[in-house]
């Protein structure tokens, strides 16, 4: 049987749901501070490092289509903090929020061994990565830097 039938797919959506929403949801909320080191573009980086070398050993997805979900998760996660920063300006009122600047930033300097935690886990993520090469080889289509400008006329 390839494919799980409806009641299987349902049944495993609810359990995930539970699994993260209880015990894993606990966990993160004792060790992790909000808007804090994991609110950061570094750990965007992170997170792109893991997706990758878990699409491709885990889930045995081509180079490119791992690389592909690692730049997705990265600019997702980035849009989230670019919303939340929005969501710290108040249009109605006319004012800013105290959290304004609190989302949207590189790493938290206050948190230097969460900071190296997260720069070793995007070091382990890219060791662990495949070659970035079939990746790069999709923008083959951008010219070269002497035909670039003889590209744009």
């Amino acid at each position: 049987m390839d494919k799980l039938l409806h009641w299987q797919v349902l049944a495993l959506a609810i359990v995930s749901y539970l699994v993260v929403r209880f015990p894993i949801q606990w966990v993160f909320e004792q060790f992790t501070i909000h808007r804090g080191a994991l609110h950061s573009l570094l750990a965007n980086v992170m997170f792109a490092a893991f997706a990758v070398p878990t699409a491709y050993h885990l889930f045995a997805l081509e180079a490119k289509t791992a690389w592909g979900i690692g730049g997705f998760i990265f600019f997702g996660a980035t849009i989230h903090l670019i919303l939340d920063e929005l969501y710290s300006i108040e249009l109605s009122g006319m004012r800013i929020k105290r959290s304004f600047g609190s989302a949207l930033k590189l790493t938290d300097w206050g948190e230097p061994l969460a900071s190296l935690v997260l720069v070793l886990g995007c070091a382990a993520g890219y060791w662990f990565s495949p070659d970035a090469n079939a990746w790069l080889d999709v923008f083959t289509w951008w010219p070269e830097s002497e035909r670039l400008a003889e590209w744009i006329k």
